[in-house]
């Protein structure tokens, strides 16, 4: 059994792959569907041939499914992570495959979804939330300072206020005095 050859169907159009040596296919999360293409090689009656594949994620078990008989077979929707496709075949003699042809199938994250900018995006929240803190914080201490000081200044206003009321009365009182002084003197 062998997987002759891979095509990826994405929103930008179609690529063929082929995977004569190559036992690491790595594609991009945004390949949407994915068209394989096997071989059994025994000609003596090629119709009765039957493969199966195997798709297993990261080690989670799977089931064995049948390739139609075109030999050809869909795989869509595939998540980040990393896959093993196995295929094996039986001929029209009803003889397996020694060995299933086996590929690793790597489904890398977009830029956006990597770790780095996880991590990135982690930063720049927490930054967010302290600068958010530290400007308020500063704002609300600037608030505090300028209701202190117009504290202060109130209570310097209302303390020569008291000093003008006593002189005001100690002059009036000074007027007072002198003109029954005054009065007393002149008939």
């Amino acid at each position: 059994v062998d997987i002759t050859q891979v095509r990826l169907f994405t929103r930008y159009g179609i690529e063929d792959k082929y995977l004569a040596e190559v036992d690491t296919l790595v594609i991009k999360s945004r390949n949407t569907l994915l068209h394989f293409s096997c071989a059994l090689l025994d000609f003596w009656n090629p119709r009765e041939n039957r493969l199966q594949y195997y798709l297993s994620r990261e080690n989670r078990e799977s089931e064995w499914v049948d390739i139609p008989p075109g030999h050809s077979f869909d795989i869509s929707n595939l998540k980040i992570g990393e896959y093993t496709l196995k295929v094996r075949g039986k001929n029209s003699r009803n003889l397996e495959s020694r060995e299933p042809a086996t590929i690793i199938i790597q489904v890398i994250a977009p830029l956006w979804q990597s770790r780095l900018a996880i991590l990135a995006y982690v930063v720049l929240v927490v930054l967010t939330f302290y600068f958010t803190i530290f400007f308020t914080t500063r704002q609300l201490r600037k608030m505090n300072r300028q209701y202190r000081e117009r504290e202060l200044i109130a209570r310097k206003v209302e303390q020569q206020k008291e000093e003008l009321t006593q002189k005001n009365k100690n002059i009036t009182d000074s007027i007072n005095y002198a003109k029954r002084i005054q009065t007393s003197m002149l008939p």
